[in-house]
This record gives C-alpha cells, structure tokens and sequence, in this order.
C-alpha cells in the first residue's frame, strides 16, 4: 500500500523508497495477494518503471494464483503491464482466460482498461475481443468518455473493425459529446481513420466538438500538441473537409508553433495543404483512404 499511496500522489521523488520496496517485495512475493500485487503493478507502472525484474516476479506470482483475481485485480495488472510496454505472454494469455470466464461480471472501466491493455501491447486475442465486445455493447450507456476511447482505440490498434461495437460507439459517443476532452476527441477519430471508416454524423460532431475545444484553449488547458497532429493526420488521410476545423487547427498551430517539431510538423504541414483537398474527391461523401491489413469481423461465431 505504500507504493501505491505515493504513486497515486505521483510522487517519483522517492527512489530510495521504491528501491527499498522493491528489495523487499522481489523474495516475498510468493506471499503476495491478488490485490496487494496488482497495487505494487500500478504504483511502478504509474511512475514508469520499467522494471523487468520486479514485473517478472509479479508475473510469476500472478499465474500461481490468477484464479483467485476479481475482474479488478485482473483488468489493473494487464493495464500495468501494458503501461510499461512488458508483453508478458504467458500472463496475458491467462488475464483473457480469466476475464473471459467472468466476463458478465466486468465494469464498463475494467472492460475498457482490458481492451486498452491488450491494444497496447498489440495482442490479438480473438476470445476476448468477441467477449469484450458482446458485453460492451451491453453496458455502453454505461460508458465514460474513456472508456468509450479505449474501446475503439484497441481495435483500431490491432486493426479489427468490428461494425456492431464502431455503431454502439459512435451512438453512445454522440450522446456524452460534451464530456469528451480534446485527447478523447482526437483518438476517436484516429481510430476512424485506422480503420478506415466514415460514420458521418458522429465524425462531423467530433469535428466541431475538436473546433470548439481550440476556441476555448485561450481559457482553458489547450489540447496537446500529439492531439492536434494525430487529429490533423487523421482527417488528410480521410480526405475529411472541413474547412472551420483545418483553419482552426492551423490558427491554433501558429500561435504555438515552438512546440511542434518532428512528427507533429508533419502533420502541421498536413493541416496547411487541407484547404488544397480536392473538393470534387468528397463531392456525395468523403472518401476514405485504405488502412492497410485491416480485418473485418463480419461474424465473430467462426472465429471463436
């Protein structure tokens, strides 16, 4: 409980502490409980500890008693796993089975912090996206902004477009729009364009939902610059026009220009051609560029 106080604190100033932690947590936690490990998982996890060592261990003991995790111990230790990018495959295989066996008994947050886990860590578990997705359409209007992200975030991630759950989405999205911040704005769309789909009414309320958002970044928090370069990536190659959000992004851009460099000049320079897009390409609609191995789940029942 203490590295999860301090972590929940954010406080990464303690390595002394955490180093004295993880000394005495390595050789004893065979004695670890499914809770007391999934605690010890987030707190490293949340302070980015990329510890091979003390997540091996973590692993190990997790597998000796993973019949014993709730749905929260589950969904916590896939997601701390995932937040330090350790593909533990043995682990995450037995997360699925688990979660699997419960599913009925997941929370909307631990179904979105299991997808958002599996997506992260590119897993393709096919039982456990068909699980997920059949008892996230159930609980959708249930759903945070979040979670809602996470959702489509992790099929797009392993490139699944999975239409019944993109529908649930984008209605229940639709009816929360007010509650999506620019991160959660831009990471929809991004998923859209991954998987290369055009749900119309929900995309031209993303758009001026992002709109509104810069207008009001003078007196608020601005939305980051990696949320305004993928939302600008994602609408060129969409061949999305629409003109108040590209010149919008472009006055918002220039009145910070210092922090985009890299990737995201990139995408600054795709948001100054956006005016230039052929009219005539989104005459009747908007077309829609293609995303590579994209899997289309037409019937979940062959494949499980």
């Amino acid at each position: 409980m203490t590295a999860w106080a301090y972590a929940t604190l954010k406080r990464a100033d303690h390595e002394a502490l955490f180093e004295a932690l993880r000394r005495v947590s390595i050789p004893t936690i065979h004695r670890f409980k499914p809770q007391e490990l999934n605690n010890l998982a987030w707190a490293f996890a949340t302070l980015l500890s990329h510890d091979g060592e003390l997540f091996a261990a973590i692993s190990c003991a997790a597998l000796a008693q993973i019949d014993d995790f709730n749905p929260q111990d589950l969904a916590i230790t896939a997601l701390s796993f995932a937040r330090v990018e350790i593909c533990d495959a043995a682990l995450m295989a037995a997360i699925s089975k688990a979660e699997v066996g419960m599913m009925h008994q997941l929370q909307p947050q631990e179904l979105g912090n299991s997808l958002w886990a599996f997506g992260k860590l590119m897993i393709l578990d096919v039982p456990l996206m068909y699980a997920v997705s059949q008892e996230a359409q159930r609980k959708m209007s249930h759903f945070s902004p979040q979670n809602l992200t996470n959702s489509l975030w992790s099929f797009a991630k392993v490139v699944v477009l999975d239409n019944p759950l993109v529908e649930a989405v984008s209605t229940a999205s639709l009816a929360i729009l007010p509650q999506f911040n620019a991160q959660n704005l831009s990471n929809t769309v991004w998923s859209f364009t991954t998987l290369a789909i055009t749900p119309m009414p929900c995309l031209d309320a993303l758009a001026k939902a992002f709109l509104t958002s810069l207008q009001a970044s003078a007196a608020a928090e601005p939305p980051s610059p990696q949320a305004v370069a993928n939302l600008a990536w994602a609408l060129t190659t969409l061949g999305y026009l629409h003109r108040p959000l590209l010149e919008g992004i472009a006055a918002h851009v220039l009145t910070t220009l210092a922090q985009y460099a890299g990737a995201f000049g990139v995408s600054l320079g795709l948001v100054l051609l956006g005016p230039e897009l052929s009219e005539a390409t989104l005459a009747g609609g908007h077309g829609c560029t293609g995303a590579g191995a994209l899997w289309r789940v037409s019937s979940w029942a062959a494949l499980v």
